[in-house]
């Protein structure tokens, strides 16, 4: 299977920070890496099954490219600022070198990740 770029997403790393948060627990906090094109698509209902039988919500694939290195500890995050964390491990398709890609199963995450180092979408030299 070939796959098609459709969005540019940031790589953030997970760096220890010496910060807690109001109940003593250590904040978590990613150090932006570098923007990649990414092909974005959502889970089908087969995918989402976990072993008990729930459906996980808010489950997608990327597809990118096999030099891209990825650790189970990274996020994504979309132009929109949505942050995704890694589920399981990446899965590498190198079965034709020209379509050769990686395929990344994420989960959106619906509370708020510090990036240390923002990188801003569609900035311009004025400000």
């Amino acid at each position: 299977m070939a796959y098609y770029p459709n969005i540019d997403m940031d790589i953030c790393s997970y760096t220890d920070t010496e910060e807690v948060d109001a109940y003593g627990n250590p904040v978590k906090a990613y150090m932006y890496r570098e923007t990649i094109k990414v092909d974005f698509q959502p889970s089908n209902r087969g995918d989402r099954l976990t072993e008990a039988g729930e459906i996980l919500q808010d489950t997608y694939r990327l597809f990118i490219d096999e030099s891209v290195e990825v650790d189970p500890t990274d996020i994504f995050r979309d132009p929109s600022g949505d942050t995704y964390t890694i589920i399981g491990s990446p899965i590498v398709n190198n079965r034709f070198k020209v379509s050769s890609h990686k395929r990344v199963d994420v989960q959106r995450t619906n509370k708020p990740i510090s990036v240390l180092v923002e990188e801003y979408y569609g900035s311009d030299s004025n400000g």
